[in-house]
């Protein structure tokens, strides 16, 4: 097999859940071999099997191979983090998030590490800074492809209100970065009478001079996009769970709720998922 293949068989185990099985071809590679991908892959599977020693030596080496790669700095600082050691695990995901401001799965690990540290109000503002670039991620592939989405696809979770909220935030954010000065979002009368007459197939608004309208297949693909993965429910149950800590019950609560309906479907989802991480290369 080539460098590549092995690489590959080796990532099929970690995506498996094998990590302590793909070690040792990571390793013989590691051997012979100054790369990349076979570094991260190694610091990857020995922080999974809690080895974090080794997991540090090879995310240095990752990090030293490719100095822009944010995956590699959040796993370093998820290794000092399940280590106890909160300085050095916030210098590293902050400088994951420095590398690429977009990368929201790094704002939940930081806020995490900031809730261990016992800083429970500072770990709500990066949890709430994630939610925001969430949404920014959302939208900005909402617009990339479009797509029509039906309107079961909202289904009870307009009966929550903390997503409308930051949707209609970020609207607002957006209309203004193209010098636009309002938005208008459709009443639910207006909204039907769109639907019925659907005029707009795939698009996402219409602009009358300085005003953009939100048509519901828009509000229809954020609903959707945003339960297509366990990323806005798990961020949602982490600030939930921090709510506790302060004896904010009320406020939890409605945390919890919006995180139950934005659980995707066929996902068993019981306690928070403190650090996302993907095996990136």
């Amino acid at each position: 097999m080539t460098v590549e293949q092995k690489i590959k068989e080796a990532h099929i185990l970690i995506e498996k859940g094998l990590y302590a099985e793909s070690i040792p071809i990571l390793s013989d590679l590691a051997l012979n071999y100054q790369n990349f991908n076979v570094s991260y892959l190694l610091g990857f599977a020995y922080q999974r099997t809690d080895n974090f020693n080794q997991a540090e030596k090879y995310y240095n080496d990752a990090i030293r191979l490719k100095q822009d790669h944010c995956h590699a700095y959040l796993g370093l600082g998820i290794c000092y983090q399940k280590q106890g050691k909160f300085t050095e695990a916030i210098n590293f995901i902050e400088n994951a998030i420095k590398i690429n401001r977009y990368f929201d799965d790094a704002y939940n690990s930081l806020g995490y590490t900031y809730k261990l540290r016992g800083d429970f109000n500072k770990a709500i503002e990066i949890y709430k800074r994630g939610i925001e670039v969430l949404f920014d991620n959302v939208y900005h592939f909402i617009i990339k492809n479009k797509e029509f989405v039906e309107e079961e696809a909202v289904g009870d979770k307009f009966k929550t209100n903390l997503w409308v909220e930051m949707l209609l935030k970020t609207l607002l954010h957006k209309a203004a970065e193209d010098g636009l000065k309002s938005i208008c979002m459709p009443t639910p009368e207006t909204a039907t009478k769109l639907r019925e007459n659907n005029p707009y197939g795939t698009e996402l608004y219409f602009e009358e001079g300085d005003n953009r309208t939100i048509l519901p297949n828009f509000i229809n693909n954020f609903a959707d996009k945003l339960s297509r993965n366990i990323r806005y429910a798990n961020i949602l149950n982490n600030i939930g769970v921090v709510l506790l800590e302060l004896d904010e019950l009320k406020m939890a609560r409605e945390y919890f709720i919006e995180a139950i309906v934005f659980t995707p479907e066929h996902v068993e989802f019981l306690n928070p998922i403190n650090n996302l991480e993907y095996t990136e290369v």
